[in-house]
C-alpha cells in the first residue's frame, strides 16, 4: 500500500508538508488500517440545537453571508440558472411569471494566439545553449502559474524584436501543498483552462517567457509507473540534495488542470476557479515504451481484473471476471447478460438518497454503511438487497478482507458539520469529523473501486480548511487515483433548490477518467410537488393548515426554493407556494427529489433530519447515468441506457446542453 510516510522525498518539501499536515498525519494516518479503537462519529442529523456552537440560520444570516463571501473570494460560486428560469423564491402575486435574462459581458481576447509562420523559429542559441521545441528548460519562477519553474518548449517565435518561448509549464510536486506527495525531482504539469474557450487544454494552458527568463536546459522523462520507479536516486549524486536539485533528471507522472468559467475569473488578483483535476498520466501519453505500463496492467495490479459491463451478474454461471491482459477479450465489444450491471457501495449512506439515485440510474446497490440507527431503519426498508452495516466506518474497514468486495463504484458522503458554513465556532466533535474525512484513503484501499464519487459541503473550500481539503485529495492521489472536483449548484442537476456542493469523481489506476456531466437539467418546486402520489405517507395536508403565522405571501412555485433544505425543516421562510401552510414532510422529501414510495422510519424530528442530510436523488441519478454511460463505453458493452419509459409530464423540465469540459 502506498504510505503516508514521505522519507526519501524532497527534503524542503518534507519540512513544509510536515508543518502543514503534521497533526492530521499523526492522528489519522492509520485510520482503519491498524487495530485501533473505533472512531465513533455522531451522525450529521443529531440534534445540535442546544450546542453553543450551533449557528442559528434564522438569526445569523450575517455570519452565513460572511462565510459565503469568503468562499466566493477564492472560488467561482456564482449561481447558475437556466435562461428564462425564475429567480428563487420571488414573493409575487400568483400567476405573474418572472423571467431572468442572461447578461453576457464582452469576451476577452484569447491568450496564446496563432503565430504566423514567418515569426516562428526552429531554434534559438542562448549563450551557446541551443534551444529547440521539445526541450525542457528551467526558468525564473512564475508565481502566477503555481510557482512553475520549468517549461517544455512548444514554439519559438520572434515578435517586436523579442524572442518568445511558448510551452507547457511544470512545477515541483512540493508546490501542490499536499495534493500530490512531494517527491524529489518529481514534477506535475500545470494547465489553467477557461471553460468558455473551446481550444485544446494544451493550447490554452501554455505560457510564454522571454530568453532572459531561461536559466538552463534540463533532462526529463514521462512515466506512468509508480514512484520510486524511474525516480531520481540521490546516491547517484554523492548524496547531495543540492546536486540532485540542480542536475538530476526530472520525472513527470501527473497533470493538474484548474478550471475557470472565463478568462476574467482567471486573471483576477485572486484567481477564482470552479474546479480542478489531478490526473495521473495514462499509458498513451508516455512517449517512451520502456517507461510505460499498459492501463490493463495497472488495473490488474490494483484491482485484480474487472468485469466488463459490471460485476453484478446474477444470470451468469461463472464469475464473469475478465482477464484484462487478454487482448482478444478486452478489445472485443460484448453484449450485457440479462440483469448485469455495475455494483454500488454507499458509505455514510443515511436514509439512502445516494443509493436511490444510483439505483434509478441502473446500478446494483450492493453495500452500505452508516452508524445512525434510525437512518439505517429507513435504509433497510428501501434497499433490502443491500448488505447494510450499521456500524462505525473504522469497524467496517477492519472487517473487510482485502480480496473481498471489489466494488465497481463507491460513493462517500462523509459527515460535514466541521466544514459546513453553519459551523462558525469550534465544536466537541471537530477532530472526529476531520478523522472520518481522512479515513477515505483506507476505504479506497479496502474496496479498490473503479470509480469513487464524493459529496461535500462547499464550506470545505474555505481558506481555513485549505490543507485539510488538499490532504483529502491526497487520499486519492496517494493510491494513484485521478480525481476531479467541481463546485456545483445542484439546481443545475435537477434539484429545485439553491443547494451548492463540492462533487468529486475519482478513477483508479488504469481506468479512464470520467469528466463531470456537461448537461444541465432544471426543474421547479411545482414539478417536484406534482410527483407526490395519492395516498403518499407523511402527507397530511389538513394537519398543516391553520398553523401560527399563516397565511403568508404566495410565491411563484415555477422557480426554486429561496434557501437550501436543512435538517431543520420548520424554518419560517420555507413554506408552500400557496402561502397557506408549511410543507408536509413528504413535500420536503419531494423537494430533495425522493420518490413518493421512499420510506422513512422514526418520528418527525428523525425523518426531517434524514431528509435534510440526504444527497438529493435527482442529482445523484444525473451524475450516475453519466457514469453508467462512461463505464459502458470504456467496457465496450452494448446496452439500452433508456430502460424505462418516462411517463412524467415534463413540460416544466428544461435540459440544456453545455460544453463544460470538466
Amino acid at each position: 500500500m502506498p504510505s503516508l510516510e514521505i522519507s526519501d522525498s524532497d527534503d524542503e518539501a518534507v519540512a513544509l508538508f510536515s508543518r502543514e499536515h503534521v497533526r492530521f498525519v499523526q492522528r489519522y494516518a492509520n485510520i482503519g488500517i491498524s487495530e485501533t479503537a473505533a472512531i465513533i462519529i455522531p451522525h450529521e442529523d443529531e440534534d445540535h440545537s442546544d450546542d453553543e456552537d450551533a449557528l442559528d440560520y434564522e438569526n445569523d444570516s450575517e455570519a452565513m453571508q460572511k462565510i459565503e463571501d469568503e468562499v466566493d473570494e477564492h472560488f467561482d460560486i456564482k449561481r447558475e440558472l437556466s435562461p428564462d428560469f425564475p429567480e428563487p423564491q420571488v414573493l409575487i402575486a400568483r400567476g405573474e411569471p418572472v423571467r431572468r435574462r442572461a447578461v453576457h459581458g464582452p469576451r476577452l481576447i484569447s491568450r496564446n494566439r496563432p503565430v504566423p509562420q514567418r515569426e516562428q523559429r526552429n531554434s534559438y542559441n542562448k549563450d551557446g545553449m541551443v534551444l529547440r521545441p521539445g526541450d525542457m528548460v528551467e526558468i525564473v519562477e512564475v508565481k502566477q502559474a503555481h510557482r512553475c519553474q520549468f517549461l517544455i518548449i512548444k514554439l519559438i517565435f520572434k515578435c517586436s524584436g523579442n524572442t518568445f518561448f511558448r510551452g507547457i509549464p511544470y512545477t515541483r510536486t512540493r508546490n501542490t501543498a499536499g495534493m500530490i506527495d512531494p517527491k524529489r525531482n518529481e514534477l506535475v504539469e500545470v494547465l489553467d483552462v477557461d471553460l468558455d474557450d473551446e481550444r485544446p487544454e494544451e493550447h490554452q494552458g501554455a505560457i510564454e517567457v522571454v530568453a532572459g527568463d531561461i536559466i538552463c536546459k534540463r533532462s526529463f522523462q514521462f512515466t506512468n509507473t509508480y514512484w520510486p520507479e524511474f525516480g531520481c536516486d540521490i546516491r547517484n549524486f554523492s548524496g547531495s540534495a543540492d546536486l540532485v536539485e540542480e542536475q538530476g533528471k526530472l520525472t513527470i507522472r501527473w497533470r493538474m488542470v484548474t478550471y475557470f468559467t472565463t478568462a476574467s475569473k482567471r486573471l483576477q488578483a485572486t484567481p477564482k476557479p470552479v474546479g480542478r483535476s489531478l490526473l495521473a498520466l495514462a499509458a498513451h501519453e508516455i512517449p517512451d515504451p520502456d517507461k510505460r505500463v499498459s492501463s490493463h496492467t495497472q488495473l490488474n495490479a490494483w484491482r485484480g481484473t474487472k468485469v466488463r459491463g459490471g460485476s453484478h451478474n446474477p444470470r451468469s454461471k461463472d464469475s464473469g471476471v475478465v482477464d484484462v491482459e487478454n487482448v482478444e477479450v478486452r478489445d472485443s465489444p460484448i453484449a450485457l447478460t440479462e440483469d448485469q450491471t455495475y455494483t454500488f457501495a454507499d458509505i455514510f449512506s443515511g436514509c439512502g438518497g445516494a443509493s436511490r439515485g444510483a439505483k434509478n440510474a441502473g446500478f446494483h446497490v450492493k453495500l452500505a454503511c452508516d452508524l445512525d440507527a434510525k437512518a439505517c431503519q429507513s435504509y433497510r426498508a428501501n434497499f433490502p438487497e443491500a448488505d447494510l452495516h450499521e456500524r462505525d466506518i473504522s469497524d467496517l474497514i477492519l472487517q473487510v478482507q482485502n480480496h473481498e468486495n471489489r466494488i465497481d463504484v463507491l460513493h462517500l458522503s462523509p459527515p460535514c458539520q466541521y466544514y459546513s458554513p453553519a459551523h462558525t465556532t469550534a465544536g466537541k466533535d471537530d477532530d472526529k469529523n476531520m478523522a472520518i474525512l481522512l479515513s477515505a484513503h483506507a476505504v479506497i484501499y479496502k474496496f479498490r473501486p473503479r470509480i469513487v464519487t464524493v459529496e461535500q459541503t462547499f464550506g470545505i473550500l474555505r481558506e481555513q480548511h485549505k490543507y485539510m481539503f488538499h490532504y483529502f485529495l491526497n487520499c486519492f492521489t496517494m493510491h494513484g487515483y485521478s480525481v476531479t472536483w467541481q463546485h456545483v449548484w445542484l439546481n443545475t442537476w435537477g434539484v429545485p433548490q439553491p443547494r451548492q456542493r463540492v462533487i468529486f469523481i475519482a478513477s483508479c489506476p488504469g481506468e479512464a477518467h470520467p469528466k463531470m456531466p456537461d448537461t444541465r437539467i432544471y426543474t421547479s418546486v411545482n414539478k417536484a410537488l406534482r410527483s407526490i402520489k395519492r395516498r403518499a405517507t407523511l402527507h397530511d395536508v389538513n394537519s398543516e393548515l391553520g398553523r401560527p403565522n399563516f397565511p403568508k405571501p404566495a410565491w411563484n412555485g415555477e422557480g426554486l426554493l429561496k434557501e437550501t433544505i436543512l435538517t431543520n425543516t420548520n424554518r419560517s421562510y420555507i413554506y408552500h407556494p400557496s402561502g397557506l401552510r408549511p410543507f408536509t414532510l413528504r413535500e420536503i422529501a419531494a423537494l430533495q427529489t425522493f420518490p413518493s414510495n421512499h420510506r422513512f422510519e422514526g418520528n418527525r424530528v428523525d425523518v426531517s433530519r434524514q431528509i435534510g442530510n440526504a444527497f438529493p436523488c435527482a442529482a445523484v441519478e444525473h451524475l450516475y447515468r453519466h457514469l453508467m454511460a462512461h463505464l459502458r463505453e470504456e467496457d465496450q458493452v452494448v446496452a439500452d441506457l433508456d430502460d424505462e419509459e418516462d411517463n412524467d409530464d415534463d413540460d416544466d423540465l428544461m435540459v440544456v446542453e453545455g460544453d463544460d469540459p470538466l
